[in-house]
């Protein structure tokens, strides 16, 4: 009996396996690295939003400081 056909397709049917699992695994990879890139891109978005915020603090608390001594002052002038 000849079952040489019974064996190249149950070969292809093995290799169309393989390959359908292979590309899930590609797809997955490729998401994974895209949502990595993402998340690195976002946090250097946002150390450079943090470095922003601490210099716009630091005006804002020599400017603070500077009103604190002129309201101070007032204070004094009209004890």
């Amino acid at each position: 009996m000849n079952i040489g056909f019974l064996r190249d397709k149950l070969r292809t049917l093995s290799r169309l396996v393989l390959e359908s699992e292979g590309a899930a695994d590609i797809k997955q990879y490729m998401e994974a690295t895209n949502e990595h890139k993402r998340i690195k891109d976002e946090l250097k978005k946002l150390a450079s939003m943090r470095k922003e915020l601490k210099e716009s603090a630091k005006n804002y608390e020599e400017i603070s400081g500077i009103l604190r001594q002129k309201v101070e002052r007032h204070v004094l002038r009209f004890k």
